[in-house]
């Protein structure tokens, strides 16, 4: 019934953001290619390969407890029988009240 957006929970002893909900991600390191960062994130969503290439959404440079850093959102569409074995999907008008703030902001923007 209208756009979900997936969210993985951080575990209990994440030193950030414990019992967080949050972006699944990965860290695009300065001699990776996007396809390495986009295999990571594949295994992050319990996935062997994202079914198609996502497409760049928005960008966001900031500075945290973890330092400054940017980051770059791709939105990736999937079709429903799509399983992943980590997270679950929310309704964008209602995020858990325990997601990351930050992120909470960038979904904002995009709705």
């Amino acid at each position: 019934d209208g756009d979900e957006i997936f969210l993985i929970k951080r575990p209990a002893n994440d030193p950030a953001w414990p019992n967080m909900w949050h972006f699944p991600g990965t860290v695009l390191r300065f001699h990776d290619e996007k396809e390495i960062a986009f295999t990571r994130l594949a295994e992050e969503l319990g996935i062997k390969k994202l079914p198609e290439t996502p497409k760049l959404l928005d960008t966001l440079i900031e500075g945290n407890q973890r330092g400054r850093h940017l980051h770059v959102f791709y939105r990736l569409e999937v079709s429903t029988d799509q399983e992943f074995s980590t997270g679950q999907f929310f309704p964008l008008n209602n995020l858990p009240p325990e997601a990351i703030a930050y992120q909470v902001v960038q979904i904002q923007k995009l709705i």
